[in-house]
């Protein structure tokens, strides 16, 4: 074979080497025979040991363990914030709109370590992101002006989303070859379910209270529609009214969800559903009272032509936004600030409800009833059952003592109800369960 060079790499049989003389020493010296990209690997290892004054051990280099060193050639030239641009751009191809805001934001979020070197995010620096970040004020950007909203931090869960991407570029870093190796490869927050914060369930005590402080009907419906069907907020944004079959002579009436409205930055238009989308779309049956209200509803919305159930007030052509329940005005913003100033909502965990916190309620209510975690599932539209016994674990470990105490109930009943075969010399109790 003929010899093809690369910056000192050259080829070698079926592989490649690396060749280097020492600093003050007339004799080359030669690497391992590897894979072109081991080869430009081990090529950087020895540089930066050059770069230090650092003589290559021979035993790093026949045990391997120069792939384990932490430093590459780039040290204290790559910062995290430039390898997340390249991240970002790799994620452009591979991932939906949702996705990809989530992990713009999540890098955005944590600017403190933007010029760090990526080989300096070891497990006490990641640590000490991940405090800052429990103290972080939630911030709203309009019209490029950023500020602090008072008195809001970020849940556990979305700065659980941005550790775990924070790990990802730096694992990606590692995949391309811009770290030798991962500076905190155990790394795990510590963003447990004992931190995470709590779901707010309302009783439907609460939410009926909630719900009269509504300042219209088309609000009114909207909560119904989390409420009464466990609707996501971009689920109950991209309702159709082709999508809602609450006629009269419907037996059974519906609404299907096929669509989710995301907030991706470009004000709200439709995008689908996710990669997920499957196990979302669904049809979700609604009681006769919710179905009356619809039909009212559609009834009065006169000669709108738009096919959104709730179109924007502000052009009838687009769907409402998800502003309809985040911003500080907003009309689910007025209805809350309403009933937590009637008492209505008194005793709530970890603050006021937000749009989502319906959902939640809705599985609460539902798991109080004792309906199957799988029918919770499908009509949650979550991807599968483990999914909702991971979010909703604490739920079912607390209807898990109602069930026992039921139970205990019933065979007591049973125990005392039915009489002992004392002809067949069996004194033990012969209940209904197994007559």
């Amino acid at each position: 074979m003929g010899t093809k060079s690369t910056e000192g790499i050259r080829r070698h049989g079926l592989g490649w080497q690396y060749r280097w003389t020492p600093p003050g020493s007339g004799r080359r010296e030669t690497g391992p025979t590897l894979s072109l990209e081991d080869a430009k690997q081990f090529k950087r290892w020895v540089e930066t040991n050059r770069r230090r004054r650092v003589k290559a051990n021979d035993s790093d280099i026949e045990d391997g363990s120069w792939r384990f060193q932490p430093f590459s050639t780039m040290d204290g030239e790559t910062t995290f914030g430039e390898h997340a641009k390249t991240y970002v751009r790799e994620q452009e191809r591979s991932v939906g709109p949702r996705s990809l805001k989530n992990i713009r934001n999540s890098i955005a979020r944590v600017e403190s370590i933007h010029d760090a070197p990526l080989h300096s995010l070891s497990d006490a620096e990641l640590d000490d992101l991940l405090e800052s970040l429990l103290g972080l004020k939630k911030q709203r950007t309009t019209k490029g002006v950023t500020v602090d909203l008072d008195e809001q931090r970020y849940a556990m869960s979305t700065i659980k989303t941005t550790m775990v991407t924070v790990r990802a570029v730096i694992r990606h870093a590692v995949r391309t070859r811009v770290l030798m190796a991962d500076p905190s490869p155990n790394y795990e927050p510590n963003v447990n379910a004992d931190r995470i914060r709590e779901h707010r369930y309302l009783t439907p005590e609460q939410y009926l209270a909630l719900r009269g402080c509504a300042e219209d009907e088309r609000t009114r419906l909207m909560m119904d529609l989390m409420a009464y069907a466990g609707l996501r907020l971009g689920e109950l944004l991209g309702l159709r009214v082709s999508r809602v079959f609450v006629t009269e002579d419907e037996p059974n009436p519906y609404v299907r969800v096929d669509w989710q409205i995301y907030t991706d930055g470009t004000g709200g238009l439709p995008k689908g559903t996710d990669k997920n989308s499957e196990k979302r779309k669904r049809n979700i049956r609604i009681h006769e009272a919710l179905a009356r209200d619809l039909r009212a509803y559609i009834e009065a919305r006169g000669n709108v032509k738009s096919d959104w159930l709730f179109p924007s007030p502000m052009d009838e052509t687009r769907p409402t936004t998800h502003n309809w329940g985040s911003t500080k005005n907003s009309p689910w913003s007025r209805a809350v600030a309403k009933a937590e100033a009637v008492g209505a909502l008194a005793g709530l965990r970890s603050g006021l409800p937000t749009p989502h916190d319906l959902r939640h309620s809705h599985a609460s209510w539902l798991f109080a009833k004792n309906v199957p975690l799988i029918k919770v599932s499908k009509r949650l539209g979550h991807k599968n059952i483990i999914v909702t016994a991971t979010v909703y674990a604490h739920l079912l470990e607390l209807f898990d003592d109602e069930s026992s105490n039921v139970m205990e109930e019933m065979f007591s009943a049973a125990i005392g109800d039915w009489p002992t075969d004392v002809a067949a010399g069996d004194e033990r109790p012969r209940l209904s369960l197994v007559r």
